[in-house]
């Protein structure tokens, strides 16, 4: 999760714990976004990102065409207020798969992660900061999809 307000990475952070799966990377910049995923392996990298657009230094397209750049399978979500037709064909532009408005629903959210990123979440470790990017970026576990039979479940129970 992309968004440079405290109060939406702590929604998302909520929402996702919620569903059994403590597992997003939550960073406040689009630059950080471009540190954490320049720093891990493949295994720790996303299967889904949710992006703000505005944010300082650098907005959620400009993130979301370097990211696609090194990652272009990488499903990417927008998040804005800002759900103008013009707004919504310049993400589309640069490669996300949707926009969700804000305020967005828990709902919007959970499909988006079963649609385009997970089908099953799975813990993999505690929370921890990652070396060498700073105190305002955690880490917990990545998304994991299961591929085998395309159900979605949390500890052998089906997801909806």
């Amino acid at each position: 999760v992309v968004d440079d307000s405290p109060m939406n990475l702590k929604i998302m952070e909520l929402m996702i714990n919620r569903w059994g799966c403590p597992n997003a990377v939550l960073v406040d910049r689009g630059t950080k976004a471009l540190d954490y995923m320049q720093a891990t392996d493949g295994a720790r990298q996303p299967h889904i990102v949710f992006m703000d657009l505005h944010m300082p230094e650098m907005g959620g397209c400009e993130t979301t065409r370097k990211l696609l750049a090194r990652l272009p399978d990488l499903p990417v979500v927008g998040l804005t207020a800002d759900l103008t037709p013009e707004t919504q064909r310049a993400c589309l532009d640069v490669g996300m798969k949707e926009v969700l408005g804000k305020p967005y629903e828990e709902s919007e959210i959970k499909r988006a992660c079963f649609e385009y990123g997970c089908l099953q979440c799975e813990l993999q470790a505690p929370a921890r900061e990652i070396s060498g990017l700073g105190p305002d970026m955690v880490l917990l576990p990545t998304f994991v999809r299961r591929a085998s039979d395309g159900v979605a479940s949390h500890r052998g129970v089906p997801v909806l």
